[in-house]
């Protein structure tokens, strides 16, 4: 809930706009990501993953952005 309101208000652009000029930030923000996206996909039953399979670009959201 908290993420949706930084993101309406703004915040979420700004933190990028930040990050686009440190390069050292930015990679550990991709890494974070990643890695973030990594557990979540493992947090998943193997059901939960073939109904991801079985829809387009679910599989991409979900394990790797």
């Amino acid at each position: 809930m908290q993420v949706s309101r930084y993101e309406y208000e703004g915040w979420i652009s700004e933190l990028k706009t930040r990050l686009e000029g440190d390069e050292k930030n930015l990679e550990a923000s991709r890494a974070a990501t990643r890695d973030y996206a990594s557990e979540r996909w493992g947090l998943l039953t193997d059901v939960d993953r073939d109904v991801a399979l079985a829809h387009p670009g679910w599989t991409s959201r979900l394990r790797d952005r």
